[in-house]
């Protein structure tokens, strides 16, 4: 399934893509120096924004990577010092440790923002965040400043037991009546249950984002949600076999062996 027309030409994305590489390497520098004064998760948004332009582009699988290495890592950071406040955490830079304080915040510790980072997360196969992000109670997602619903409580329930028994999975899926059907067919072995699943996914997304005022909307340009269901369905033995722009194959694979990371 080949991409909606985005409604950008490819030489505008190209400027700012290679205006945000200078800019990301700047900014993880100016964080080792000095981290509090810094509003990570805001960049963290430019960096998912970003990795929608470098695959649009087809750029390199390690610069792709290094782009979700980044987005996971701000990500992370944000979360573990919003749930600590006034606690002394230690975090990951690049390849750099530092130790800082956490700060109080009701800005971007809502159950959306959660998702999000929990997406890159499951691409990755980042166990340790994984298992950080489940461990965070709901009661401290809720203080933040961005609204919920019930729906989106009960998608964050069933992401939070995916890595648990699968009894668990069921039972959240059971109670919530959630759209997750993917993860049932996951849990049944069906292949060709899920890719048929995955498929009416795929063009659900390509025509809500086809929509005139959707289609530069960088959200659109990949879906994280099925690139993250599809990670959990191919690491538990199910064969995608439908093929789109919007799930890279070679993400949904974990197919991170050869990619190098630029990073100090």
């Amino acid at each position: 399934m080949d991409r909606h027309d985005i409604g950008f030409q490819i030489d505008r994305i190209e400027t700012y893509h290679e205006k945000f590489k200078v800019r990301l390497s700047s900014y993880v520098e100016a964080l080792k120096i000095d981290f509090r004064s810094r509003d990570i998760i805001s960049f963290y948004t430019s960096i998912i924004n970003d990795i929608g332009y470098s695959i649009v582009l087809n750029c390199d699988k390690d610069e792709i990577f290094q782009s979700f290495f980044y987005a996971l890592q701000f990500g992370l950071n944000h979360f573990k010092l919003a749930s600590n406040p006034n606690k002394e955490r230690e975090i990951q830079v690049g390849k750099t440790t530092i130790k800082t304080v956490g700060k109080e915040t009701r800005d971007y510790i809502d159950f959306g923002t959660w998702m999000t980072v929990f997406y890159t997360a499951v691409i990755l196969r980042e166990k340790k965040a994984i298992d950080f992000l489940t461990g965070l109670e709901n009661r401290f997602m809720k203080q933040g400043n961005v609204s919920f619903d019930d729906v989106r409580i009960a998608e964050v329930e069933v992401y939070k037991v995916l890595f648990e028994d699968s009894k668990y999975l069921e039972k959240a899926i059971e109670i919530y009546e959630l759209k997750e059907k993917e993860f049932s067919k996951v849990l049944q072995k069906d292949a060709f249950g899920f890719n048929d699943l995955l498929e009416k996914a795929l063009n659900k997304h390509k025509e809500y984002f086809s929509k005139k005022d959707r289609a530069a909307d960088f959200w659109g340009w990949v879906s994280f949600p099925l690139l993250m269901i599809c990670s959990y369905a191919y690491d538990n033995g199910i064969s995608i076999t439908v093929e789109s722009d919007y799930i890279p194959r070679w993400l949904f694979e974990g197919d991170f062996k050869d990619c190098e990371l630029n990073i100090k």
